[in-house]
């Protein structure tokens, strides 16, 4: 049983930690909840993560992920 992060795991990580820290909205207030202003504000975050490739990351590339294998098999 391994403990501890491989090389791969990693780099994975350092990539999404400089990835967030180039594109989280930091100049904005945050949308009153519930608001029509939240909803827009959630699916143009969730479209920039799409976009850049950052959800569904076990998806199959064909549907639009990354196509990583799960480390739970």
């Amino acid at each position: 049983m391994q403990l501890s992060f491989g090389e791969e795991h990693r780099a994975f990580r350092a990539r999404l930690r400089e990835w967030l820290e180039a594109n989280v909205p930091r100049d904005a207030a945050a949308p009153m909840p519930g608001s029509e202003e939240e909803v827009a504000y959630l699916r143009a975050w969730q479209q920039k993560l799409f976009s850049a490739g950052w959800c569904g990351l076990t998806w199959p590339k064909e549907y639009g992920g990354r196509g990583v294998a799960s480390s739970n098999r």
